[in-house]
């Protein structure tokens, strides 16, 4: 017999920090599972660390407006892995100006046109998914959703479902 996924997810209690996220940014808590439509804009979003801002920034391209979003750290990835990131995105933000010139000068073929600035200030130690920050990203989300291919951006919540078939 078939075991949907929503079994094994829940909503964040009332008043946890998850919860609180979700309701400072109007996103829906859903009980089941949602994938991202396949047409969904590509975004790497590149911090130092890839622990804080990049992850913040991510998530609420994710959650909130439907953009398949990964994150990763200047310092801390192989300018191998960076490269691979780079060649999957539709766009690659870099949270603080000073980035571009060293991700251009170690990745000299990817094209200059995939880099979009989204400075948002020096490190803020682990403060990425604080709501206060979340909420900030959001106010300014427009300048990177402009920069996507537009036929691709889709603000509709998920449409896909799947279910886990046991047998």
């Amino acid at each position: 017999m078939g075991k949907s996924m929503k079994e094994g997810v829940e909503r964040p209690a009332a008043g946890s920090p998850w919860y609180l996220i979700f309701e400072a940014l109007g996103l829906e808590q859903y009980d089941e599972l949602r994938l991202l439509p396949e047409n969904s804009p590509r975004v790497l979003v590149i911090c130092r660390g890839g622990n804080s801002r990049s992850v913040g920034l991510s998530f609420l391209l994710k959650y909130k407006y439907s953009v398949d979003a990964l994150s990763a750290s200047l310092e801390k990835n192989s300018t191998e892995t960076l490269r691979l990131l780079c060649d999957w995105a539709d766009k690659v933000v870099l949270v603080e100006g000073w980035m571009y010139e060293p991700l251009t000068n170690w990745l000299p073929y990817v094209s200059r046109s995939k880099f979009l600035i989204f400075d948002v200030g020096g490190d803020w130690g682990a403060n990425g998914m604080s709501v206060e920050r979340l909420v900030e990203f959001d106010s300014r989300i427009q300048e990177v959703l402009s920069k996507l291919p537009k036929a691709h951006i889709e603000l509709e919540p998920w449409s896909r479902r799947f279910k886990l078939i046991e047998d």
